[in-house]
């Protein structure tokens, strides 16, 4: 048990069971592992941007927005590449079963009540335009599922594609209560 403080520190094997105070320090080296207590972070403070850990396996980013390939990401998880094919996401189940992996979208409402129409997830298709001169971006195809009916025991829900059409997002297909819908003017 000690305190340190100065430029840089470096600790390649640890003579103390614990250094409880390292000052304000331009530089950490470190030659083995970090171990924490349960439910303890790293952070600016407990209450602020930080990494949780605790002792069930769990790893927790709170109160800040996590991004891969980018200083400022957007959204609560931003993947960011300027490598041809990138970013990509696996998704990988390897046992011997027919099972697969899978995506959840889960609405969650804060009382516990769906509505009907409630929108329960979308999947936006976004790029640029051809004018090379601004930032303008459009949205070429969405998808989208609705709970049409959250009657407890009737339940009922839709999705549906749009693609734009002469710039305007419009309805190409639409699966709902087990009918199909296509639109007739695909010119």
């Amino acid at each position: 048990t000690g305190n340190a403080s100065g430029t840089a520190l470096t600790v390649t094997q640890a003579a103390q069971t614990a250094i409880t105070s390292v000052g304000t320090l331009t530089a950490l080296g470190l030659s083995g592992n970090i171990t924490m207590a349960d439910d303890t972070s790293i952070g600016i403070s407990d209450s602020d941007e930080r990494i949780e850990f605790d002792a069930s396996g769990d790893i927790s980013v709170l109160g800040a927005n996590f991004g891969i390939g980018t200083s400022s990401p957007g959204a609560n998880l931003d993947l960011t590449s300027s490598t041809t094919w990138e970013p990509a996401v696996y998704i990988i189940n390897t046992h011997t079963d027919n099972s697969a992996g899978e995506i959840t979208f889960k609405k969650l409402a804060s009382d516990n009540v769906t509505s009907d129409n409630d929108y329960i997830g979308f999947i936006n298709y976004v790029a640029d335009n051809d004018n090379s001169g601004a930032s303008d971006v459009a949205t070429y195809v969405q998808c989208a599922v609705q709970a049409t009916d959250a009657t407890d025991g009737n339940e009922d829900g839709a999705i549906w594609w749009k693609t734009q059409k002469a710039g305007t997002l419009t309805e190409a297909l639409r699966l709902e209560s087990g009918n199909v819908s296509i639109a007739v003017d695909l010119d």
